[in-house]
């Protein structure tokens, strides 16, 4: 499969070769996503922005990501807090505009730049800081579901911000686990909805994210079965460590 005129800091064309590299390493980030609730988005971005250029990476990690997120939600169906997902979400909607704007008009090598920086920062705040539960406040609310909505807009990566705030809560995981996912769903339906009116999706892009999706849904089945075999808090830990040589690399590629 190739990839014929696309932009950003992509090479514009890939080979069947690059294509299953990608699926393979799209899979490794649906398994993290299976697996702790979060990640899939800031893997596939990182991977896809160098392949296809940042624009159109986030449109098929909006698609495949809304694919993936629909069938965990539904399996994790009767362990959603709603009441979590309410409150956050008028902060996200505030920020997803701001981050669909910086998306369409900005300069994709500092949105890669910048998608890096994050992607680090991200990964030091989950190694470093002490985890402290509690039930949050409308003022945090707001704060929190604006920066994952802008972030997310932006890059399809908006779920640390909100597994930084949520995963603080003193809920069971596999609860924390099916909230998160319930309000990926939501901000993914929404951006979606709004990307293809300003035409941030097209055909093509839907083209790649067909092709993509059951390596990324055979990742999410995987990430599932394993999160109820291996201790989450190692795991996550190398997962932070990864993901943050990841940012450092994409940052100097940009």
């Amino acid at each position: 499969m190739r990839a014929d005129g696309v932009g950003g800091s992509g090479s514009g064309l890939l080979s069947e070769l690059e294509w299953l590299a990608i699926g393979s390493l799209l899979f490794v980030g649906a398994t993290l996503q299976g697996f702790l609730g979060f990640g899939y988005g800031i893997v596939a971005m990182s991977v896809l922005a160098v392949g296809v250029g940042v624009v159109e990476a986030s449109g098929i990690v909006n698609v495949t990501g809304a694919i993936q997120i629909a069938w965990v939600t539904f399996v994790l169906r009767h362990q959603v807090r709603r009441d979590y997902v309410l409150r956050l979400l008028p902060g996200i909607a505030l920020g997803l505009g701001v981050g669909l704007f910086t998306l369409k008009h900005a300069d994709p090598s500092l949105l890669i730049r910048a998608l890096g920086a994050t992607i680090v920062a991200i990964a030091l705040w989950n190694l470093l800081s002490v985890r402290r539960h509690g039930q949050g406040s409308p003022f945090w609310d707001l704060v929190v579901g604006f920066s994952a909505g802008a972030i997310g807009g932006a890059f399809n990566t908006g779920g640390p911000p909100l597994v930084a705030y949520l995963y603080q809560r003193p809920d069971p995981p596999e609860v924390l686990k099916a909230t998160v996912q319930m309000t990926f769903l939501v901000f993914t339906i929404v951006r979606f909805a709004s990307a293809s009116a300003v035409g941030l999706i097209d055909a093509e892009i839907l083209r790649m994210a067909a092709w993509l999706t059951p390596s990324v849904l055979l990742g999410a089945i995987a990430g599932l079965a394993l999160g109820r075999r291996v201790s989450a808090e190692r795991f996550r830990t190398a997962s932070w460590v990864a993901l943050g040589l990841l940012g450092v690399l994409l940052a100097l590629r940009a």
